[in-house]
């Protein structure tokens, strides 16, 4: 919760080349899974603005899988048109149901998201 101890961070982490802190969920009213927009799709995070990178690719993984990842991933590709990658062992699901998780990949997916693993990257 905002102002809380919980929504610190760490103390030990290094924030020397932190250049913007993006924030999503201020509104009370409004759900927030992506990290581009809320779920009304009018509230901007300003993460889009922030990542207006030339070579227009992006690497996402997080918390969680089904949810917030899978909406950041779509809104990644079809509303602001980066090439996407999702990191998918750095991803960890909900699964209410199961296979949340993998429906949620194969959505990511069809929708244009390259799926690879941290090894992937590694080998590069």
């Amino acid at each position: 919760m905002q102002g809380t101890f919980g929504a610190e961070f760490h103390p030990d982490l290094n924030m020397d080349k932190v250049s913007a802190i993006i924030r999503k969920g201020m509104n009370s009213d409004v759900d927030s899974y992506s990290g581009f927009l809320e779920n009304d799709k009018e509230t901007d995070t300003g993460l889009g603005a922030f990542l207006d990178i030339d070579d227009n690719e992006i690497y996402i993984m997080g918390l969680a899988t089904d949810y917030c990842v899978k909406f950041t991933v779509l809104d990644s590709l079809v509303e602001f048109g980066f090439r996407t990658y999702l990191i998918r062992d750095g991803c960890r699901a909900v699964d209410m149901e199961p296979g949340d998780a993998e429906k949620a990949i194969k959505e990511m997916s069809d929708a244009g998201a390259v799926i690879v693993t941290s090894e992937d990257l590694l080998d590069e």
